[in-house]
This record gives C-alpha cells, sequence and structure tokens, in this order.
C-alpha cells in the first residue's frame, strides 16, 4: 500500500472535530451520532480530494480497523458505542495504517487515564475517611473522571482517543505539516 496523503485541512478538520467530542464527552457523557457521522463525512470527502480512488479504500479500511480493534472492549461492556464509533470514524481519516497506530496509542492513553481516575478516586476516599475520623463535618468532592452512568463507573474516553489520532499524526508527521501551513 502506498504513503497516505493526508491534507493540513484534513488533519485540522480531525483535531477540531475530536476536540468537540471530548467536550461533549466530559460534559454530556455521550458522543452524539451526528458528530460520527460528521467526521465520516469528511473522511470520506478527504479521503477521495486526497487519495482519487484509492481515497476510498483508505476510508473504509482505516474505520474497519479503528473499529475492529475496540469492538471486543464493547462486547465485554469496557467501553460504550460512541466510543467505537468514534475512534472508526477517526480511523476513516487516518487509513488502515495510522488507525491501527492511533487505536494502539488510544489504548494505552485510555490505560493512563483509567489510572488517573482511579487515583482521583481513592484520594477523594482517603479524604473523606480522614475527615470522618476527625470528626470534621461537610463532604468534600474532587472533580474526577469517573462518571456513575447505567450503573458503572465510565470514564471520557474520548479524551483517550483525541490523545491516541493527536500523537499517530504527531508521529506520522502530519501535525509538522499543519504547524509548517499556519506559519
Amino acid at each position: 500500500m502506498t504513503t497516505l496523503a493526508l491534507d493540513p485541512l484534513m488533519t485540522s478538520a480531525l483535531c477540531c472535530l475530536l476536540a468537540v467530542a471530548v467536550w461533549s464527552d466530559v460534559s454530556a457523557h455521550r458522543i452524539p451520532n451526528k458528530l460520527v457521522l460528521a467526521v465520516l463525512c469528511v473522511g470520506l470527502i478527504g479521503q477521495i480530494a486526497a487519495n482519487g480512488a484509492m481515497g476510498f479504500l483508505y476510508w473504509v479500511g482505516g474505520a474497519a480497523v479503528g473499529m475492529a480493534i475496540l469492538l471486543p472492549f464493547y462486547i465485554k461492556r469496557g467501553m460504550s458505542a460512541g466510543d467505537v464509533k468514534l475512534m472508526g470514524a477517526a480511523g476513516s481519516m487516518l487509513g488502515p495504517i495510522g488507525a491501527l497506530m492511533a487505536t494502539g496509542l488510544t489504548l494505552v492513553a485510555g490505560f493512563f487515564l483509567a489510572l488517573a481516575a482511579l487515583s482521583l478516586r481513592y484520594f477523594e476516599f482517603q479524604i473523606i475517611a480522614w475527615r470522618a475520623a476527625r470528626g470534621v463535618q461537610g463532604d468534600v468532592r474532587i472533580p474526577g473522571l469517573l462518571v456513575e452512568k447505567d450503573n458503572a463507573s465510565r470514564i471520557p474516553y474520548a479524551a483517550a482517543i483525541a490523545a491516541g489520532c493527536g500523537i499517530a499524526l504527531w508521529q506520522l508527521g502530519h501535525l509538522s505539516e499543519l504547524i509548517t501551513v499556519a506559519n
């Protein structure tokens, strides 16, 4: 397979759309299907514009790779369908190799995000126990990354997806192209 062309406009569109996804996931704890559809549409148009007929194959392959890797986590109820769809949509813009790299980096970022969320939860429990042992009245809550939803603790995984995609874009040289165009 030849090297995937990804123009700066498409790179910046992906970054902006991922930023919106992170904001939505953090604030409303969901990733809207309309946003995922927008990423897919921009990805299709951008892939065909940048890579011609091969762009369609890059688009399909990237989406398939992104979704296929995260699908087992959804099946085991480890993440939501919105996360899987967002990774597939982002993968459609990155192509199969970029999606593979981004998804792997997303899993690493997700591990550290979960570790940070659990550490904050533990720290909160320690403060509550310390205050209770000393008879301090009132409850102190530390803003955490864990959200109780559907009888389970969840993290806003769009942040991990954005981090994984951002690092992949940097490693593939697309962010430096974007910076060069901006200057």
